[in-house]
């Protein structure tokens, strides 16, 4: 029977707050919300969440021991194949690996992650069906700072920045034929440049200045 226990949400700077910094957005859980969320584990007898991770991870021993509260010994399963568990943790797509691959998503929450057309598509499905989904919607950032504004997604009928705002929105609100056209408003200038640093690459040196 799957666990009806909602996934716990991740803690994150209020946007008006973060958008006045550069602080860590994520406040990560703390001990009671990681073990609220460990103990929606299924303990699968196959566990596809391990067969899905790069180093096979035992994932279900570790997240019995958050459960538990014994987070020392979780860390200790998790070193017993990862000898960078904190960079990983931070860099894994886990969405597209053991979470991707968890036996509870079936029958729970969408989360629609991946190209623009794909996300379309899920939501477009799943709301035949009226079940919640989320998209992730990364953001692009021009000059580094996301102030530029070229993340701007209408949401709900609504302007929202990915970079602030997001970037999980519910997925039956999104834009999505506006977010694909203003994924593509930088598509010429990218050819452009591709081209030119292939010329550079084959040696070829413009002398009245068209490579600039």
């Amino acid at each position: 029977m799957a666990n009806k226990i909602p996934r716990v949400v991740v803690r994150e700077q209020e946007p008006a707050l973060r958008a006045t910094n550069f602080d860590e957005v994520c406040y990560g859980y703390n001990a009671e919300e990681a073990q609220l969320e460990a103990s929606r584990c299924l303990n699968c007898k196959n566990p596809r969440c391990v067969a899905a991770c790069p180093v096979n991870i035992n994932i279900p021993a570790f997240i019995q021991q958050v459960a538990e509260g014994d987070f020392a010994a979780a860390a200790a399963i998790i070193a017993e194949d990862s000898s960078l568990p904190s960079i990983c943790g931070r860099v894994c797509p886990q969405e597209t690996q053991c979470e991707g691959s968890c036996v509870l998503g079936i029958k729970g929450e969408a989360v629609a992650i991946g190209p623009m057309i794909m996300m379309k598509f899920v939501t477009l499905t799943t709301r035949e069906y009226n079940l919640k989904t989320t998209v992730s919607l990364n953001a692009l950032m021009v000059d580094g700072t996301g102030m530029c504004g070229a993340c701007r997604v209408t949401v709900g009928g609504r302007t929202r920045f990915t970079c602030v705002d997001g970037p999980e929105f519910d997925a039956f609100e999104v834009d999505f034929d506006e977010a694909m056209r203003r994924q593509g408003m930088y598509r010429s200038l990218e050819e452009r440049a591709n081209a030119i640093a292939a010329e550079r690459a084959a040696g070829h040196k413009c002398r009245v200045g068209l490579d600039k």
